[in-house]
C-alpha cells in the first residue's frame, strides 16, 4: 500500500473517531454518541495496517449486529485497504443508511471507492454530498480532483489540488495529481489543437517537476515512487538547456516521421483485472535517432501496475528513426495504450 493510500485511509479513520459537530447540525441530528468501545481493537488493527485481522474483526462485528453503522463504516475502510472496492462501496452505503451522523466521511469513502472503480459520475456525486456537509473534506476534494483530471478539466483539477495542499501540505497525492495535470497540458494531450509556445510548455513542465519533487519527498514506498522518479528525470531532461538535450523534433519539423515496426501490447495485471480497471495510459516520449525509446513522460496513468506495464511495452517498441535532410533524428512521440476488459 502506498503512502497516498495510507494517508486517505488514516484520514477516513480519524473522520469517524472525531465526528464533525458542524456536520451533525447541518443534518439536524443530535450529537453523535461516543464511538463504540467494542470496536477500538479493530480500529487499532486498521491504524496498524493489519488488514487481515481487521477484516476478520469487522466482518464478525457486522455479522453480530447488522445495524452497527460504525462497524460497517470501518469495514468499508478495510475493503479499501485490501483493494476490494465493490465491497467497500456496499459497506459505506450501509453505513450511510444506519449512521447519518457519519455522512461526510462515509460519502467521502464511498466516493473514493467509486473513483477507484472508474465510476466517475457516481464518485463526483458522492464527493459533492460529502463537501456539502464538510467543505474541507480532503478525501472528497481529492476524489473530485481525480475526476476532473480524467475528464480533461486540467484547470479544475489543479484548483482542487491546490485547495487540498492549502488544507494539508503533507498530502502527497495532491502534488502528484498537480504534476500530472501540468504534464497533460504541456504535452498537448488536453489541448491537442492548441499550438503552445516553447515558453508555455516549459513553464508547465517546470511546475510539474516542482510538484513531483514534493511528492517524492513525501512518498515513502520505493516501489510506488520508482516510475515517478523516472518521470522527474525525464522532466529535468525536457527542462535542460537545449545544448544538453540536443535536437529533438516534432512531427512537423522532420522530413520523414519515425516509422513503427513492432509495438508490443501490454497485458493486464491480476489486480487491475480483478478490480475491472479500464482506461488509457498516455505516454509522451522520444523516439531517438539511435533506435531507442527514451525520456518517457507519463501523461495519463492507471493504477495497479497498468502504467508500469505500458512503460515496459513502450521501451520495447522497434522503429525506424525519423529523418531530417536525409539524416536520422530524434522525434517526440505520443503513445496510447488502451486497457479494455471486453
Amino acid at each position: 500500500m502506498t503512502l497516498i493510500q495510507r494517508l486517505i485511509l488514516r484520514t477516513l479513520i480519524v473522520a469517524a473517531i472525531g465526528l464533525s459537530f458542524a456536520a451533525i447540525r447541518v443534518l439536524g441530528q443530535t450529537p453523535a454518541p461516543t464511538p463504540n468501545p467494542d470496536l477500538k481493537p479493530g480500529v487499532k488493527l486498521l491504524t496498524d495496517s493489519d488488514a487481515k485481522q481487521a477484516l476478520d474483526f469487522f466482518k464478525k462485528a457486522v455479522k453480530q449486529n447488522k445495524t452497527d453503522g460504525e462497524a460497517w463504516y470501518y469495514l468499508g475502510i478495510v475493503y479499501l485497504q485490501i483493494s476490494d472496492f465493490k465491497k467497500a462501496s456496499e459497506a459505506f452505503k450501509n453505513a450511510l443508511e444506519l449512521r447519518p451522523d457519519l455522512a461526510a466521511p462515509a460519502h467521502a469513502g464511498y466516493a473514493y471507492a467509486l473513483v477507484l472503480r472508474n465510476k466517475l459520475a457516481s464518485a463526483s456525486a458522492e464527493a459533492d454530498k460529502a463537501l456539502s456537509i464538510d467543505p474541507k473534506n480532503i478525501e472528497a476534494l481529492y476524489t473530485l480532483a481525480i475526476v476532473e483530471l480524467r475528464k480533461g478539466s486540467q484547470d479544475e483539477s489543479v484548483k482542487k489540488a491546490d485547495e487540498i495542499i492549502a488544507l494539508k501540505p503533507d498530502f502527497a497525492a495532491a502534488y502528484l495529481l498537480k504534476s500530472q495535470a501540468f504534464v497533460s497540458y504541456s504535452g498537448g494531450v488536453l489541448y491537442p489543437n492548441r499550438d503552445l509556445s516553447t515558453e508555455e510548455r516549459q513553464r508547465g513542465y517546470k511546475t510539474a517537476a516542482e510538484a513531483l519533487e514534493k511528492y517524492l519527498q513525501l512518498e515513502a514506498d520505493p516501489v510506488a515512487a520508482q516510475p515517478w522518479q523516472e518521470q522527474l528525470e525525464s522532466l529535468r531532461f525536457v527542462l535542460a538547456d537545449k545544448s544538453v538535450r540536443s535536437e529533438i523534433y516534432t512531427g512537423k519539423n522532420v522530413t520523414e516521421k519515425a516509422r513503427v515496426l513492432a509495438k508490443p501490447e501490454p497485458s493486464y495485471t491480476e489486480n487491475a483485472r480483478s478490480q475491472q480497471i479500464e482506461g488509457t495510459v498516455v505516454i509522451r516520449c522520444v523516439f531517438a535517432s539511435d533506435g531507442r525509446v527514451t525520456h518517457l513522460l507519463i501523461v495519463e496513468a492507471l493504477p495497479y501496475g497498468l502504467t508500469e506495464r505500458a512503460i515496459a511495452a513502450a521501451k520495447k517498441i522497434k522503429f525506424v528513426p525519423a529523418t531530417r535532410d536525409g539524416k536520422p533524428v530524434s522525434m517526440w512521440m505520443q503513445l496510447e495504450y488502451n486497457f479494455n476488459l471486453y
